[in-house]
């Protein structure tokens, strides 16, 4: 199966470019606020397919093209993201969200747990293993909503 994980509201633009592969480990940006954040924090969906633009949260799971899986998104929850233990500040589908905002959300929330300490692990890499065709789709700014984004698409062994 192909997914397109979205990486958002980083601090600035990825160095990485579209069509460059990326495997476990490597370093795709640093977690910030840009877009409508306003907390450090990273904002992370998953959606079955490719998809090489940015999509809104609205659209995840409403329009069939769009179909959120988080069965895959919970493999990118843990430790190996930030290099550090992480902080879930805001649930899949979480009620709360969508009480003061008005949309579902599809996705997570991530900090790293010394967040408010120190800024030492607001670096964020790829913590995928078990995959194939590791592919930077999208690389930019949504002015919108998501800030500095990257879209990764993958596949599963």
């Amino acid at each position: 199966m192909k997914y397109t994980v979205r990486y958002a509201h980083l601090e600035s633009m990825s160095h990485l470019k579209v069509g460059d592969s990326l495997k476990f480990g490597d370093f795709i940006g640093i977690m910030g606020t840009s877009g409508q954040s306003k907390f450090n924090h990273l904002h992370i969906d998953l959606i079955y397919g490719f998809v090489r633009k940015i999509i809104r949260l609205r659209e995840i799971g409403i329009l069939k093209r769009y179909k959120p899986c988080k069965t895959q998104l919970d493999y990118f929850k843990d430790e190996d993201l930030f290099k550090f233990k992480l902080v879930i500040t805001t649930q899949y589908m979480c009620k709360e969200y969508k009480k003061i905002y008005g949309k579902n959300h599809p996705a997570y929330d991530l900090v790293p747990k010394d967040r408010h300490r120190s800024k030492d692990h607001f670096k964020i890499y790829f913590n995928r293993k078990k995959v194939k065709n590791v592919e930077i789709l999208f690389v930019g700014f949504d002015q919108i909503g998501y800030g500095f984004c990257v879209l990764i698409g993958y596949e599963t062994l």
